[in-house]
């Protein structure tokens, strides 16, 4: 029975990639037919502003990720960093996302990093940013949605998970907070250091040496340190979204802190929806859904054909920045690889 899992798991998780995609992009399709959506004219420096302000967030990450290395006595340069980090953006398109983590551990090895330590801390650094990404959406929502005092409705929450679109009354302040906050619940907990320490031990057991020196262990410093760069990364991130919807809509928000904080947590609740989705390339599809729900309000001139064409040039202006970031840092140095046990021997890990 394994060995059928083992087998065929990689074709499971294609075909439900690929059933996501088809169902959710069809109704896309049907919602973009509107022909007006093809004759307007889109603010190119708007756009340039989102890719810019989208990599900018990234840079959060990757120095979060350097200093996790130094907290545990890594000595990566920070040019290194960077480059491992952007070029294994890229890994991410694939089904199941572990390449990303591969890619930068990778690229980031060398003499004076150990690779199981830099695919470590990129674990860690991922899970750190998107627990941080739903426990600061659920404090935005708290504080900036008004409570509609409507009675709570448990199969709304549900369709959220099921990615079906339920009616935009039932979506008030304490559906948004519980959903942030389940999030939050199925992947803070490998954030905190007890849970992680122990984890990071049993699965590296199998493959350490019976004389190799204990593995350094998370503190809550590293967290809280996280959570804060973390949390920048999304304050960026949701000024990206407001900057695209400057670009695509007739009658975009003004840049309020209400508006800013609103679109830091829906684009966070949403990024961190299509992160879950492991078998799905890069959320795609599912973030564009839960943005497209969330953002859609035809009174206040931002009709569902014009969020979807958004938050669709969205991902085609964050790929392209991707792209262009990972094609400069590919010719910045790096540190040299050596055949050193630290840098190419797992079990010394």
């Amino acid at each position: 029975m394994r060995e059928w899992l083992k087998n065929w798991w990689p074709v499971a998780k294609v075909l439900l990639a690929l059933a996501v995609l088809f169902f959710i992009g069809r109704r896309f399709a049907r919602d973009l037919r509107s022909p007006e959506l093809w004759h307007r004219s889109f603010d190119a420096g708007w756009m340039v502003c989102s890719g810019l302000l989208y990599v900018l967030a990234l840079f959060c990450s990757a120095l979060l990720w350097h200093r996790l290395l130094r907290g545990f006595n890594q000595q990566p340069t920070f040019v290194t960093t960077l480059r491992a980090y952007y070029l294994g953006q890229l890994g991410k398109y694939v089904p199941g996302k572990a390449i990303s983590l591969v890619m930068r551990a990778t690229l980031e090895a060398g003499p004076h990093v150990r690779v199981g330590l830099a695919g470590l801390t990129a674990f860690y650094e991922v899970l750190t940013t998107m627990a941080a990404g739903a426990l600061l959406a659920a404090l935005l929502f708290f504080v900036l949605l008004p409570d509609t005092g409507a009675a709570f409705d448990w199969e709304a929450l549900w369709g959220l998970f099921r990615l079906d679109a339920p009616a935009a009354a039932v979506l008030d302040r304490t559906i948004f907070v519980l959903f942030a906050l389940v999030l939050y619940g199925i992947i803070g907990p490998f954030t905190w250091p007890a849970v992680i320490n122990r984890l990071a031990q049993r699965f590296a057991k199998p493959f350490r040496d019976k004389n190799a020196p204990p593995l350094p262990r998370f503190r809550l410093r590293f967290l809280g340190e996280g959570m804060a760069l973390a949390a920048c990364g999304w304050l960026l991130l949701g000024a990206s979204l407001w900057a695209m919807l400057q670009a695509v809509l007739s009658s975009p928000p003004d840049l309020t802190l209400q508006t800013w904080g609103l679109a830091t947590g829906f684009m966070a609740v949403s990024y961190v929806a299509g992160f879950l989705f492991l078998f799905v390339p890069s959320g795609l599809g599912v973030r564009e859904f839960f943005l497209a729900l969330f953002l859609v309000d035809p009174l206040a001139g931002r009709p569902r054909s014009s969020i979807l064409l958004a938050v669709l040039l969205l991902r085609v202006v964050w790929t392209t920045a991707e792209l262009v970031v990972a094609l400069a840092v590919y010719f910045l140095p790096r540190s040299a690889q050596s055949e050193t046990p630290s840098a190419t021997s797992a079990t010394s890990q």
